[in-house]
């Protein structure tokens, strides 16, 4: 009995409702024995996702976004143990990649689980037991395989991308921001089209045979800005009047009834204000 094969992903250390759910699923799988010809359900084995079976709220893809859901994170663990059967040179039964591409591993190498709708099986193929250790702990999580050295296998894993599909820049409006202000809610992450392959090499490195495992699509992950109610225009100022521009005259006005009569040094005794 010996290593098989080994894998390690890295987390960070401070998203602690997801660091708490993968090292959970780490814990229930850590030790598991699979037995010759047996297959291994991740769902079965790590069991319902939810608050009753001690699982937080961490962000889990749904559609083309994250959003917050019970049990984010475990998917690393699947996915982490998904690339250490594929190097151990192990069946795999059922597998699903994300919807949007992830960070922890390379595209095409992914693989995705949820409760009653999408698990990760593989069959042990093998004659002898396969032994599972996965440790999490300081931002680091490794699973180990062991079982019978007769059936180590020299393995190498790679991918192709035959087509990025470009992320767009979507404007959400916020009323309760401040208006003419916005915010970057999340940055955007490029789509792609991959294809997937094991390789099976001799003692020198030689290639003796190759399988494609699976042609994947993911989304892109589109930019995020949240933006404020619009700037209200402001009035426009009345100008100052042209000090050039004639004031009217009042005698030019027909309208304007003709002042009073002014005596003046003429007037005839019997007028109504002689001079005195």
């Amino acid at each position: 009995m010996g290593e098989l094969s080994s894998y390690t992903t890295w987390y960070k250390v401070a998203e602690v409702d997801r660091t708490h759910n993968l090292t959970k699923a780490a814990n229930i799988i850590n030790g598991v024995m699979v037995k010759p010809g047996q297959v291994f359900s991740f769902n079965q084995t790590v069991g319902p996702r939810t608050g009753v079976t001690g699982y937080r709220d961490a962000l889990v893809i749904v559609g083309d976004r994250f959003e917050p859901g019970t049990g984010g994170g475990i998917c690393q663990v699947s996915s982490t143990l998904y690339n250490a059967t594929l190097l151990a040179g192990l069946e795999i039964v059922e597998r699903y990649n994300h919807g949007l591409a992830v960070a922890y591993i390379p595209p095409g190498l992914d693989a995705t689980v949820a409760w009653g709708l999408q698990d990760y099986r593989f069959r042990n193929n093998t004659d002898s037991p396969i032994y599972i250790r996965a440790v999490a702990g300081g931002g680091k999580l490794t699973i180990t395989l062991y079982g019978n050295l007769a059936f180590k296998k020299n393995v190498k894993l790679s991918y192709v991308i035959d087509q990025v599909i470009p992320f767009q820049e979507v404007r959400e409006l916020k009323p309760d921001m401040a208006p003419g202000t916005e915010k970057v809610d999340h940055n955007g992450a490029n789509g792609y089209v991959v294809r997937s392959f094991r390789s099976y090499l001799n003692e020198k490195g030689e290639v003796i045979s190759s399988e494609q495992l699976a042609r994947d699509h993911y989304k892109p992950l589109n930019k995020l800005v949240f933006v404020g109610p619009e700037v209200p225009a402001q009035g426009t100022p009345k100008d100052p009047p042209d000090r050039d521009e004639p004031k009217d005259d009042p005698e030019s006005d027909p309208d304007r009834p003709d002042p009073p009569e002014t005596p003046d040094d003429d007037t005839e005794p019997g007028d109504v204000n002689p001079r005195l």
